[in-house]
């Protein structure tokens, strides 16, 4: 009887930690769900599904440059690779892609906050010569 105590315990532990690991998702796809959800028309309502309210603030949705803020996914037109990492509390993301042959990068850093990756920092290089061949946190950089 012990046994299958014990084994029912462990399937139960088990099953909790499977769970876990398929709500988490990764920070690509949660950039890319961001990307093809978001629009001019679409994103102030939906900011608070993709950004922290950190990055937002209190009244993101009256300031005039929001819109083309949020929408920075614009900037590329072709991407062509993406480097993700993890770090203590969140995540880095990099994409690197083409915006009328011109190079441009977007560094993301997330926080995982309820179960969700939202973007909670954003840094955009342009002209640059080389593509990233890493991920870059937005911390990293000096503003």
């Amino acid at each position: 009887m012990r046994y299958f105590a014990l084994l029912i315990g462990l399937a139960i532990v088990i099953s909790g930690c499977s769970s876990v690991v398929y709500q988490k998702k990764e920070l690509y796809q949660a950039y890319n769900d961001y990307r093809t959800e978001t629009n001019r028309d679409n994103v102030i309502a939906l900011a608070p599904k993709f950004f922290t309210p950190k990055l937002l603030g209190s009244d993101y949705a009256s300031k005039a440059y929001t819109v083309d803020f949020l929408l920075f996914k614009d900037s590329i037109s072709d991407e062509t690779s993406h480097f993700e990492k993890r770090v203590a509390g969140g995540g880095c993301l990099t994409i690197n892609g083409l915006n009328n042959d011109e190079l441009v990068i977007i560094n993301l850093g997330y926080k995982h906050i309820n179960q969700h990756w939202l973007i909670d920092r954003i840094h955009l290089v342009y002209d640059e010569n080389k593509p990233a061949d890493q991920a870059f946190c937005p911390s990293k950089f000096s503003y």
